[in-house]
């Protein structure tokens, strides 16, 4: 691993622990074992390694969305939504979305503007691929066509909302998706 993806990996789950403020560069360079001057010789400070962290997680998010919904085993909605939706649940105990969470969720107000700029482009483009899943589903009579393609999307973003925020989803991911697909399918 390069030693780039290894600082920004570990500052990830430095992130993620302790916050934008509690997270400084000296504490980065001892998880990784270099100096603080090897640190600053690939990020000129902690904020710019703060926006390395945040394209990586959205750049992420996008490649994580596309392989799921694209995946050609995968041929029906419910398939690809269901798996997106799991994937998602088990991912809630890693590091990356504990980092997302955070700071999606409750950004330090100086840098929210940044965090809401840095995961539009991922979160808009999620939410296009989502949508055109459900639009098709719609359309092919999959699902409900007396719902809107914008109702079902809202409440599919919902639910992922909800499965990337709770550590106990998993257990109960099952009975999650039953009630939801019964409330979309024709």
């Amino acid at each position: 691993m390069k030693t780039k993806d290894k600082i920004i990996n570990e500052s990830i789950k430095l992130f993620a622990e302790n916050g934008f403020e509690g997270t400084s560069m000296a504490s980065i360079a001892k998880q990784i074992g270099v100096t603080k001057p090897s640190l600053y010789a690939h990020y000129e400070n902690k904020l710019a390694l703060f926006e390395g962290c945040l394209e990586k997680i959205s750049n992420e998010q996008i490649e994580f969305t596309v392989k799921i919904l694209s995946n050609p085993n995968l041929n029906t909605a419910e398939k690809k939504l269901f798996a997106l939706l799991k994937d998602c649940s088990l991912m809630v105990s890693e590091k990356k979305y504990s980092f997302y969470n955070r700071f999606y969720f409750l950004p330090p107000l100086e840098l929210k503007e940044l965090i809401e700029n840095k995961f539009e482009k991922a979160t808009t483009i999620c939410d296009d691929l989502i949508t055109n899943i459900i639009r098709e589903a719609v359309n092919n009579g999959e699902m409900d066509e007396q719902l809107s393609v914008e109702e079902i999307t809202n409440s599919y973003k919902c639910l992922m909302d909800g499965v990337s925020c709770r550590l106990d989803t998993y257990n109960n991911f099952d009975s999650i998706w039953k009630v939801f697909w019964r409330g979309v399918k024709p």
